[in-house]
């Protein structure tokens, strides 16, 4: 877990990031009383909720097949796809084959969105087990709960998804790959590489040798000035990260390119 007085130095020295809303409401789609996966569900609403309100969007529609092809968040206007993540302060993000798939397949598609750019949130709270923590809990106490309790957020272009997810294994010790036949494969992203690109996203854009250079980074911080369902929302801060646009269309052109080559004529 990050030191808080380095959590503390970011918030004091970063500048806002002015939000979309300031305001968030959103119904939590579940009935007491309380297991993990309703706390899951929790999670999951809550930090869609919130990346709502920092970057604009449209949240995608849950009652769609599994088989849809749909973002976390969609932003028409500014051509973005957002794919939101949360985790504990001592949890990994697993990045699973088939999400990866299906970003890869709408990064080269023109329809809904032709050239989208693509970004992973990374959220991380302040707590481990938080199923233990909230078990006795009503939901309104977990949303209270989450809005003090979340420390700091990461946003990832898909070119550095897609890297880490083809190459990071082979990288650095910091990504792992999890393969057998009785899950999902998935690339696991560390709970230290999490801290790294949120603590010094140069040294970890290095770590897998992509160029610091090819990137536009930002240190933010959310407003004072936000609230969930009426409970206010602590700040924390954010460590932006956009790949410029010339790395962006090398990225899109060598999916082209990868893309041709598995046709066998």
């Amino acid at each position: 877990m990050l030191d808080s007085k380095f959590i503390e130095a970011r918030l004091k020295h970063s500048k806002v990031f002015k939000p979309k809303r300031g305001k968030i409401s959103f119904e939590v789609q579940q009935t007491l009383p309380f297991s993990s996966p309703q706390v899951n569900r929790i999670l999951r609403d809550f930090y869609e909720a919130l990346a709502q309100a920092i970057f604009a969007g449209e949240t995608r529609n849950r009652n769609k097949k599994l088989a849809d092809i749909e973002p976390d968040l969609t932003h028409y206007e500014r051509k973005r796809y957002i794919e939101v993540k949360c985790a504990g302060h001592t949890r990994r993000i697993m990045l699973k084959d088939e999400q990866i798939d299906k970003y890869h397949r709408l990064q080269l598609s023109d329809f809904p969105i032709e050239n989208p750019r693509i970004y992973f949130t990374m959220f991380r709270y302040a707590v481990r087990g938080i199923e233990r923590h909230v078990k006795d809990y009503r939901e309104d106490q977990v949303i209270n709960f989450l809005t003090i309790n979340t420390s700091y957020m990461v946003g990832l272009p898909f070119s550095v998804i897609y890297h880490i997810h083809q190459n990071g294994s082979d990288l650095s010790d910091l990504y792992t790959r999890c393969e057998t036949e009785m899950s999902n494969p998935v690339t696991n992203f560390s709970t230290r590489a999490f801290e790294l690109f949120f603590t010094e996203p140069e040294i970890a854009l290095k770590d897998v040798f992509l160029n610091p250079k090819d990137f536009t980074i930002r240190r933010t911080k959310t407003s004072k000035r936000m609230s969930i369902n009426s409970y206010p929302l602590q700040q924390f801060p954010i460590t932006l990260i956009k790949d410029n646009d010339n790395y962006h269309q090398e990225f899109i052109n060598k999916l082209k390119e990868e893309k041709e080559r598995e046709v066998p004529f």
